[in-house]
């Protein structure tokens, strides 16, 4: 509909095995998928980012779904410097990052889950598991990204090395 195919790149590869009639498997060491410098995926004063996902290992750090030049941009990734199975959504705006943290037990290992995340700018982000609301974080005003033209990344931090180990479905 909107023409955002990505590129798989380094081995991420269409199986047969997903959520909803196959999925991208990532190994965990260097796959992703580019999507391109659309704009239909510039999320700048709110978004939503909603996939099922098939997690194997935990990965600090490893990217789920991210879009960022460094200045500006926004990141979903696992993150459990802040507690066990969490996940981080960072909204970056001017170089000034918003760190949002799910809190405990938000990754699921070896299971099919449906994971959401929401911001919208001066309101809240919100988490949501298979459906259910996890966590409500507040939100301040001018805290989301301004628009940019990078690739949009499904399965590696755009600023490190960290790819997910797992199957990404829509």
């Amino acid at each position: 509909r909107y023409g955002n195919n990505g590129t798989p790149i380094n081995g991420a590869f269409w199986n047969s095995s997903g959520k909803h009639n196959g999925a991208y498997q990532f190994d965990g060491v260097d796959d992703m998928i580019t999507v391109g410098p659309t704009q239909t995926l510039s999320l700048t004063t709110s978004g939503t980012l909603s996939f099922w996902m098939n997690y194997k290992q935990v990965n600090t750090r490893a990217g789920f779904i991210v879009r960022s030049d460094g200045v500006n941009g926004y990141s979903f990734f696992d993150y459990q410097e802040s507690a066990p199975n969490s996940v981080r959504l960072t909204l970056r705006r001017n170089s000034f990052d918003t760190k949002l943290d799910s809190g405990s037990n938000y990754l699921v290992i070896n299971q099919w889950v449906h994971y959401v995340v929401t911001w919208k700018d001066g309101a809240n982000a919100r988490f949501y598991r298979d459906g259910a609301l996890f966590t409500t974080l507040p939100l301040g005003t001018d805290t989301t990204p301004l628009p940019l033209s990078v690739d949009f990344v499904i399965g590696r931090r755009a600023d490190s090395a960290k790819t997910m180990n797992g199957t990404m479905d829509q």
